[in-house]
């Protein structure tokens, strides 16, 4: 019953992870 929230809990951090470091690490790579 809890398993919903444990994956979202844990994938919530993933994808801000993901986008945080696609945000400082990829994006200036394209704006150069």
């Amino acid at each position: 019953m809890n398993k919903t929230k444990v994956v979202v809990t844990n994938t919530i951090p993933f994808i801000v992870s993901k986008l945080w470091y696609g945000g400082l690490i990829v994006y200036p790579h394209f704006s150069h």
